[in-house]
């Protein structure tokens, strides 16, 4: 028998089941608070105040939507060089 048919008879309707909560390693909170005041932490500093793998500091920071800090500088200079590299052929 098909599980849709099951579903339908047991609960009336054929909703799929929606998981309750998920098991996450990590409070969100404090660690949003952790980097908002140390911004310039690297992974491997968070990993261990957190006592966390790598892994699941880059993954919860993902899920949160924190991205590492984008310096300009940097871009700029790139920029730069391509601009060079256009101007020589």
């Amino acid at each position: 028998m098909y599980r849709w048919i099951k579903r339908k008879k047991q609960r009336g309707n054929i909703e799929p089941l929606k998981k309750k909560s998920s098991y996450k390693k990590i409070d969100d909170e404090k660690l949003i608070a952790y980097v908002e005041q140390n911004p310039d932490h690297f992974l491997s500093e968070i990993a261990k105040h957190f006592n966390l793998s790598l892994q699941a500091i880059f993954y919860a920071l993902k899920r949160l939507k924190i991205t590492r800090k984008k310096r300009l500088r940097v871009i700029r200079k790139e920029m730069q060089k391509q601009e060079q590299n256009l101007y020589k052929k």
